[in-house]
């Protein structure tokens, strides 16, 4: 990728300014060009490097970088990295024939967590402490081969031989907002895209929680013997503007069930139709030590005291506040019936699991 920018419409190379803007999964920043007003943008995601020009005054840019070209990133990269992936597997594969190993019956890393802590010298004469590690096959079995050497020539390896999403020309934005003009980086230089115009690709990101849900629904809906409907919601985790990742909602015999990935889990919402017995549910999600919370009559009523008393309480006196609502929660056992819980899932499995029990127990 160029350092350079590209000139301005202008045909200057005066951009002066600074700042940038967070998009979903990655940051764009800009300039400004001291001779005509022209706003540069230069945008980086998923191995896509690209400039757009807007006009002075344009404001429309933020939005097609956040939507569009999230999107057609996305695309991209599902076309590039398994390609690249593939080229860096065969240089493995042909280092690992060097060092007299067979790549058929597997050569990987591990790392020996017990071991003591070595002390490496690197190529400046800087000393640093390496984790202990070993090459194993397939099947576990320690393969016979310098480790140490044979890992200093993976490093080699991997640093002439960097993973490059230029293994595939690297795309012209879609349908360009009247007015932009875009530069995308190929080779390490900025050339003029071309105009397009046309679908957008499927987003990969969304294909894959489409299927994720499906599946979901349908191990649901055979282990409970009964159909489910569910209506796509917006995201409560964070605000998703392309609604990439969505959550759902839906309806049995008057519970309501909301599910939606957040970071590394997949939050499960379930507000119950009448107070409900969840010391099941409690108990797995214990031994699988994943968040779990419910509320119940005493956050009813504990919040009907806030309302009532709140405004009344002497602000500096909460020894007192306190104690009034220390009261209220000793009046409800801890296993006291639930009227909504909230439980995180790892993986899908696990979702299935705690959505069947759930709906098992209204």
């Amino acid at each position: 990728m160029s350092n350079k920018l590209p000139d301005c419409t202008c045909g200057a190379n005066n951009w002066f300014g600074g700042g940038g803007q967070m998009g979903p999964g990655y940051q764009f920043y800009g300039r400004v060009c001291d001779s005509c007003g022209v706003t540069l943008n230069y945008v980086g995601r998923n191995g896509w490097w690209v400039v757009l020009l807007s006009p002075k005054g344009f404001e429309d840019t933020i939005d097609f970088v956040n939507g569009t070209m999230v999107i057609q990133a996305r695309a991209y990269k599902a076309q590039w990295e398994p390609l690249a992936e593939a080229h860096q597997k065969s240089l493995y594969d042909d280092l690992c024939v060097e060092w007299g190993l067979d790549p058929t019956k597997g050569v990987k890393f591990h790392y020996l967590h017990d071991a003591p802590e070595l002390i490496e010298t690197l190529a400046n004469g800087r000393t640093i402490s390496v984790t202990d590690h070993e090459y194993r096959d397939s099947e576990g079995n320690v393969l016979d081969v310098d480790h140490h050497a044979f890992r200093l020539a993976c490093e080699k390896m991997w640093h002439d031989n960097p993973t490059k999403p230029s293994i595939l020309r690297a795309p012209d934005p879609i349908n360009l907002p009247e007015g932009v003009i875009a530069y995308v980086s190929r080779a390490g230089e900025w050339d003029r895209a071309e105009t397009v115009t046309g679908e957008l690709p499927a987003d990969p990101l969304r294909v894959r929680w489409d299927t994720y849900f499906d599946e979901v629904f349908s191990q649901v809906a055979m282990l409970i013997d009964g159909a489910i409907t569910r209506t796509e919601i917006p995201n409560r985790y964070y605000d998703d503007k392309l609604q990439a990742e969505p959550w759902w909602q839906f309806n049995i015999e008057g519970t309501t069930f909301v599910v939606g990935p957040r970071k590394r889990v997949i939050n499960v919402d379930i507000i119950f139709a009448k107070p409900t017995d969840v010391s099941t549910l409690r108990a797995i999600a214990e031994t699988d030590k994943v968040t779990f919370s419910t509320k119940g009559a005493v956050d009813d009523e504990v919040k009907k005291y806030l309302d009532a008393h709140m405004d009344d309480v002497d602000k500096d006196d909460w020894a007192a506040h306190d104690a009034a609502i220390d009261k209220i929660v000793a009046r409800h056992p801890e296993d006291a019936p639930a009227t909504s819980v909230c439980i995180h899932a790892r993986t899908q499995e696990k979702l299935v699991e705690y959505l069947t029990l759930a709906i098992q127990t209204t």
